[in-house]
């Protein structure tokens, strides 16, 4: 890979002699280097290297203006000017002074006419060599970065959803109580969907807020284990555009918990609230949650309501599948309980 990298590297050589030029270009054709563009026109330097941008310049010093120096000068400010940027001086000039300052202006190397085509070859191969290794470890140097990053933005929101279930644990603690067992159920609904490790994290971390909302709605009703009537029924469903106005303006993990708050309650068949979605088009984390959330309801009703057992609360989910739930979801409930009767049988014997 890497000889193949070297070998596809673009080559620019500005001399203002024809001669040299073409004797320059057959070396480096016939040494495996196809990738060379020529000009004897130092003017030419600056827009080549724009619209080049080339992994190696090899430049003569002594030309028609602008000369080897002057481009050299002109180099130094180019906008990637912290990148290894490799320039081979190859002159006539044998004189100390000009490798001096050749060197002190940006050169990386510096050969004197009549070159060697031994002496160029390695030269050339060196500096194209060093160049990769830079580029290599600038490369990584932005993913380690871009993955720092991305690791303090993620430790960002996930404290930030920490303090928001702080506070629904404070406020309501058996609000936070179901959460957290939808929010186990959820994750384990994923990885019973075989969707990734990651996504599971995200929506077991998310669901713990998914019913934020419902501390927008007044404690008399939130509470109360009657029927309520339509108008305390309106009421309730703003928890929705409560959650939205709390979670807005998130990315990552918090646009995650947003969508949950906020799409919970929408139904396959596009009866749900607050927004009618319908089938695919209701996110799949909140599908997810939507199912954990009734097993849960079934399972652990409020008040003095009769609990199903995990078989009843799973039967009544694949009933409404295709109707409340998302049929592909609900029957995923199934291997997560086939999974725990499993384990626990397990472990009793």
């Amino acid at each position: 890979m890497t000889e193949t990298l070297i070998r596809q590297a673009k080559i620019l050589l500005v001399d203002d002699q024809e001669d040299g030029v073409a004797l320059l270009q057959q070396m480096l054709h016939r040494a495996g280097y196809p990738n060379v563009i020529a000009t004897t026109d130092s003017r030419q330097t600056l827009p080549l290297d724009r619209e080049v941008a080339p992994d190696l310049l090899i430049l003569d010093l002594h030309m028609p203006p602008p000369s080897g120096y002057e481009i050299l000068d002109q180099l130094a400010v180019r906008p990637n000017k912290d990148t290894f940027f490799p320039i081979l001086v190859l002159t006539a000039d044998i004189m100390p002074i000009a490798k001096l300052k050749a060197l002190s202006l940006g050169a990386k190397d510096f050969l004197t006419k009549p070159v060697e085509h031994v002496d160029l070859l390695l030269r050339v191969r060196n500096l194209l060599e060093t160049r990769l290794v830079y580029s290599q470890l600038e490369q990584e140097r932005r993913w380690r970065s871009a993955r720092e990053a991305e690791g303090k933005v993620l430790g960002y929101e996930a404290e930030i959803l920490e303090r928001l279930r702080v506070t629904m644990e404070c406020c309501d603690p058996r609000l936070s109580e179901r959460a957290a067992r939808v929010s186990q159920m959820a994750a384990r609904l994923v990885d019973a969907a075989g969707l990734s490790a990651e996504l599971a994290g995200q929506i077991e971390r998310a669901a713990h807020v998914y019913d934020l909302g419902m501390l927008a709605v007044p404690a008399e009703i939130r509470n109360r284990w009657g029927v309520l009537s339509p108008e305390e029924k309106n009421i309730v469903k703003k928890h929705a555009g409560a959650a939205e106005r709390i979670l807005s303006h998130g990315g990552g993990l918090l646009a995650v918990a947003r969508e949950i708050a906020t799409t919970h309650h929408e139904r396959w068949d596009g009866a749900g609230y607050p927004n009618g979605l319908k089938g695919e088009a209701i996110p799949l984390p909140a599908r997810i949650v939507a199912v954990a959330e009734e097993f849960d309801i079934l399972t652990h009703p409020s008040g003095d309501g009769q609990a199903c057992t995990p078989e009843e609360a799973l039967a009544e989910i694949l009933r409404q599948g295709g109707f409340a739930f998302d049929p592909s979801i609900a029957e995923k409930l199934g291997r997560v309980l086939d999974a725990v009767n499993c384990k626990e049988e397990a472990m009793a014997s």
